[in-house]
């Protein structure tokens, strides 16, 4: 009815605002669907003028882009969209804005191994918080928390920063955040070895994410849940679970959320002793999680590729590396951040 000509084509609306709407509302549904690389190419190819949606640039933000390009493993994409945005808001002296930046500064930087760089990050957003944000913001910064806590290995410390928000959970509106704390809940007690604690959040939140369509979360909690029944002595239960995971990754792709189950199917293999097996299934995760390579690498995969073929004595996939002349260069701030905060 509004794109008779296809996504690739103007909508058939007279007034830009609504051609806008209608633009941020069908990449926020390919987002939600579990498409976040196609909502990414569409933002890319009306950034470079190669679409007639291009004249509607206005009405999406850095967030837009930063959202698609992590979940489908663009990483420096989606710290170029946080720069960008820090740039255009030292530019506007919009001190809100600049501190909204920081949390997702860290998180991606966290998630590329970073994790001096993501302390910082924190460091300085606690600096400059002049107050605490309300319920949403506050349950938001401790989920990210806890997500680069279990990536660096501490699961006592993420259980511990992601029950925190659960006294906040009734005044949240959207779903998102309540299914997201269930998922870290039952990962970060599945890695300390509580398992009935751990089945309990999963289920819960696998069941709640289902019900909603979110792809994006119910992809690591399958994988979470592949790796309950592998501890618990249940291989074909994991590799059943896992089987539900293949096509939605590589459709999305979601190549970190893919990196992780490969890595939970290695295991299963070398578990059972079938190494070679093993060793396809540690390429190939090594390979997901190598993304745009690194610094801009998913780091917690990669490592753990890493350590199954080692393990197994099996090379490590010969990748290009991360090629900086493929990208536009880091916008140059000029400026300390903490003077424009």
């Amino acid at each position: 009815m509004f794109l008779p000509g296809g996504i690739d084509a103007a909508p058939s609306l007279s007034d830009a605002r609504h051609r806008g709407r209608l633009l941020r509302w069908l990449l926020h549904a390919y987002h939600l669907s579990g498409e976040p690389g196609r909502a990414l190419r569409m933002m890319m190819s009306r950034a470079k003028g190669d679409s007639d949606w291009s004249a509607e640039t206005p009405f999406l933000n850095w967030k837009h882009v930063f959202f698609s390009a992590f979940a489908s493993g663009r990483l420096r994409e989606a710290e170029s969209a946080i720069f960008n945005e820090f740039a255009e808001c030292a530019i506007d002296s919009r001190a809100y804005a600049l501190r909204s930046c920081l949390p997702w500064l860290a998180h991606v930087s966290a998630a590329r191994g970073q994790s001096k760089r993501a302390l910082e990050m924190w460091a300085l957003f606690a600096k400059v918080q002049d107050r605490p944000g309300p319920d949403r913001k506050q349950v938001l910064i401790s989920l990210l928390k806890a997500q680069e806590l279990l990536w660096a290995g501490k699961p006592d410390d993420a259980y511990a920063a992601v029950t925190t928000v659960l006294p906040l959970l009734p005044q949240i509106k959207r779903q998102r955040e309540p299914i997201r704390t269930e998922r870290l809940c039952g990962v970060a007690a599945l890695r300390t070895g509580n398992m009935d604690v751990a089945m309990g959040h999963l289920s819960k939140a696998l069941r709640e994410a289902r019900t909603v369509g979110l792809v994006e979360e119910e992809l690591p909690i399958l994988i979470a849940l592949a790796e309950w029944h592998r501890c618990n002595r249940d291989p074909d239960g994991a590799r059943d679970i896992l089987n539900q995971t293949w096509a939605a990754a590589e459709r999305g792709p979601y190549p970190l959320c893919h990196a992780d189950a490969l890595n939970v199917l290695a295991q299963i293999e070398r578990d059972r002793g079938n190494d070679e097996a093993a060793a396809l299934c540690a390429t190939n995760a090594f390979e997901a999680a190598w993304c745009d390579g690194p610094p801009y690498a998913y780091s917690s995969a990669l490592s753990s590729a890493r350590m199954h073929l080692q393990a197994l004595g099996s090379p490590e996939p010969n990748l290009p590396p991360f090629d900086a002349s493929k990208y536009e260069p880091l916008p140059n701030l000029g400026i300390d951040i903490t003077e424009m905060l």
